[in-house]
């Protein structure tokens, strides 16, 4: 089966839409992609789509019924379906980094600020099935975009934490490892299988989790920078777009 569009086709991205929407994401593509409001409508079903049913399976005439488009406007967006799975995973994953940014910014406290970190990611997470997930891993382009992200949050985290160190919040641990530690936590507790065993749900699992953080990292003396700012918008790896650059484009 051939799941790439016709190369002919690729001349109707040059086009210009009378109105256009600036897509931006965190990481990736050397230049922003334009896309006018009804392909961003277009882009948006299928990722509901794939949210909901996966898409290993899907291949172009299934995309266009089920999206009630034309060819014409999987065309402009993307030159493939490899690439526009990438596209969709890559939005996902680069609205998850900004939000975890700018909720951890708003928040009240340090403790507050992780745990806001990674609550971040619940929306898009509740909306994605079992299948979504099975095959982001299975295909390359969108396991690497995975993989990516994760050494992206992890970074953002890491920075968090020895913020936080810094200020006197959290105990003097390294701060990789517990980023790390955290990672993986919050990831197996997850997976169907440990939360049948555990009989809890995600959202029980994952608080029961922050709670174990909460008294292990946090010093007997309490919490501190309670109802300050707590300046974090100058602590994120400087490797990459600022996470002012993504708000608005998802």
């Amino acid at each position: 089966m051939d799941r790439r569009y016709h190369p002919e086709s690729m001349a109707l991205a040059e086009q210009q839409a009378p109105r256009k929407t600036r897509l931006r994401a965190i990481s990736s593509a050397p230049r922003p992609e334009v896309l006018s409001p009804r392909l961003l409508r277009v882009l948006t079903g299928a990722e509901a789509l794939m949210l909901r049913d996966g898409f290993a399976h899907l291949n172009t005439a299934e995309m266009v019924r089920l999206l009630s488009c034309s060819k014409t406007s999987l065309y402009r967006i993307a030159p493939s379906l490899e690439s526009l799975f990438r596209l969709v995973v890559d939005r996902l994953m680069s609205s998850i980094r900004v939000e975890g940014r700018a909720a951890a910014e708003r928040a009240g406290d340090w403790y507050d600020a992780v745990v806001a970190f990674f609550d971040a990611a619940v929306p898009v997470t509740k909306r994605a099935s079992v299948e979504f997930f099975r095959d982001v891993r299975r295909l390359p382009a969108t396991r690497e975009r995975l993989e990516r992200h994760r050494h992206e949050r992890m970074a953002d985290l890491e920075a968090l934490i020895r913020a936080g160190i810094d200020d006197g919040a959290f105990r003097g641990l390294p701060p990789r490892l517990l980023a790390e530690m955290l990672f993986a936590t919050v990831g197996r507790l997850t997976e169907p299988g440990v939360l049948a065993g555990l009989g809890m749900t995600a959202s029980e699992a994952v608080a029961e989790a922050y709670r174990v953080f909460e008294y292990g990292v946090v010093p007997r003396r309490g919490r501190r920078g309670r109802g300050k700012d707590l300046g974090l918008a100058g602590i994120w790896p400087s490797d990459s777009r600022s996470a002012s650059e993504g708000k608005g484009h998802r």
